[in-house]
């Protein structure tokens, strides 16, 4: 992690930009929280990791959670990703539990913006109805209408 030599501009305070304050630098650090495509491997693979209880293996997927989010106009990543950035940010002062600490936080901020195939299909359900094999769509009660059960259908 180098400072660059000149600074970017600021990103805005909002969506999709977290501005975190790192208190073992006593400095922030600007991350940009990523679409659900561009997230969706990172997070398998961070949850892979950690399931192995390999602690490479899950430094790695620390590496690539914070390569995947770093947008800071002061400090720059040197690394592209994985350990290497988690050596990275090691070498830089940065503390195990300080780096897992924050990563946690990051994966819960890049999870509360996932909407999920489940999600959408629900709220399309409660607005349009799922329409069944006859065309009709079915009571909200789940109880089948009169019209389910005569054998009626829509053309």
């Amino acid at each position: 992690m180098k400072r660059r030599e000149t600074p970017e501009p600021q990103r805005p305070e909002r969506d999709p930009y977290r501005i975190c304050t790192i208190p073992w630098m006593e400095e922030d650090i600007t991350f940009c929280l990523p679409s659900m495509g561009v997230a969706q491997e990172t997070m398998a693979a961070f949850n892979e990791a950690a399931k192995s209880k390999d602690i490479r293996r899950l430094e790695g997927a620390q590496g690539d959670i914070f390569a995947l989010c770093w947008d800071d106009p002061v400090y720059a990543l040197e690394s592209e990703g994985g350990t290497d950035v988690y050596d990275e940010l090691h070498v830089a002062g940065w503390p195990a539990s300080g780096t897992l600490n924050l990563t946690v936080a990051l994966i819960e901020q890049i999870t509360a913006n996932i909407i999920t195939a489940e999600d959408v299909e629900t709220k399309v359900d409660f607005y349009w109805g799922r329409q069944g094999a006859n065309g009709l769509k079915p009571s909200p009660s789940g109880t089948p209408t009169a019209a389910e059960t005569s054998g009626v259908t829509t053309g």
